[in-house]
């Protein structure tokens, strides 16, 4: 069986742009927004020096318009999506949110954004750092194979 890939998925794999997944991760996950958010928070810790405890934030109108939730009109109601979104990602990332409100009209208060302040765990951290150095011997596997090749075009 042979299989024909299109021509940027192809420079794709063959350049290495791409990244391992947790495929049964993925496919138990209970949201789509909790496949969206461990995808960012993935992406955003490829380069991350855990050593340092590192972390970093979103903020709800950037989760919003990243995960396309435009039709959320009450922003009280996405941060509560959101929230339950993080707590199935709870073995990978500690979520604490801080709420920014006004004044409202009728004297209340009104939620105008949040800002996540998101910490990963060990056992993240350590997949991270894993799958780094699997990237990185790809890479330098790629590098040499197409070295050889070009060695073998020249004679």
């Amino acid at each position: 069986m042979k299989i024909t890939l299109s021509e940027e998925v192809t420079r794709d794999l063959m350049n290495l742009e791409w990244r391992p997944v947790d495929y049964t991760a993925l496919m138990t996950a209970k949201s789509w927004l909790s496949i969206w958010l461990r995808d960012k928070i993935s992406t955003n810790y490829i380069h991350a020096n855990f050593s340092q405890g590192s972390k970093y934030s979103l903020l709800l109108s950037t989760i919003m318009k990243g995960a396309n939730m435009a039709d959320y009109a009450n922003l009280s109601q996405a941060h509560h999506k959101i929230m339950k979104a993080f707590e199935d990602l709870k073995d990978i990332v500690i979520v604490k949110a801080h709420k920014k409100y006004v004044s409202g009209q009728r004297g209340g208060r009104k939620l105008v954004n949040v800002r996540y302040h998101i910490i990963p765990t060990v056992t993240f951290a350590d997949g991270m750092i894993e799958a780094n150095k699997r990237m990185k011997k790809l890479r330098f596997q790629l590098e040499a194979h197409n070295e050889k090749r070009k060695h073998t075009h020249i004679s």
